[in-house]
């Protein structure tokens, strides 16, 4: 997912998401967890910097 979003477009933004607020939701807690927002982020981080692509983190 991320490789095909950095091959495509040359600026990605995404939402710095509250995620410790949002696992306080019991209901949805797990679902928060396996989702690896962190580690989306990451990666997309070090791909855009690889190929000079722009990624904006918006709060």
């Amino acid at each position: 997912m991320t490789t095909g979003m950095t091959e495509r477009y040359d600026e990605i933004v995404i939402e710095d998401l509250n995620v410790r607020g949002m696992v306080k939701n019991h209901k949805l807690a797990r679902s928060i967890c396996d989702a690896g927002f962190h580690q989306i982020r990451r990666m997309l981080e070090y791909k855009c910097a690889q190929k000079g692509r722009k990624l904006t983190v918006t709060g």
